[in-house]
């Protein structure tokens, strides 16, 4: 049904969100887990709207970088 499909959409983004969390605490970025669902489901709403897959991840590295990381380390997070 449309309830059980937004519903697992919607939790792949949350465990997407958990796993870069963790992978960006690995290397030393230290964000608060709202931040990082925010960045995730922007991200992902920008994967949408923009012609390639890329955009989501400029997204990413873009926000990251207004919340005070630098720009190199959010793009290597992001890669990993």
């Amino acid at each position: 049904s449309i309830v059980a499909a937004v519903g697992l959409c919607f939790s792949q983004t949350i465990l997407a969100g958990i796993r870069w969390h963790v992978l960006a605490g690995c290397t030393g970025i230290m964000v608060k887990r709202w931040q990082v669902m925010h960045v995730t489901f922007a991200a992902m709403f920008c994967n949408q709207l923009l012609p390639t897959s890329i955009g989501g991840d400029l997204v990413r590295i873009g926000l990251l970088a207004r919340l005070g990381i630098s720009t190199g380390h959010a793009a290597r997070t992001v890669v990993l």
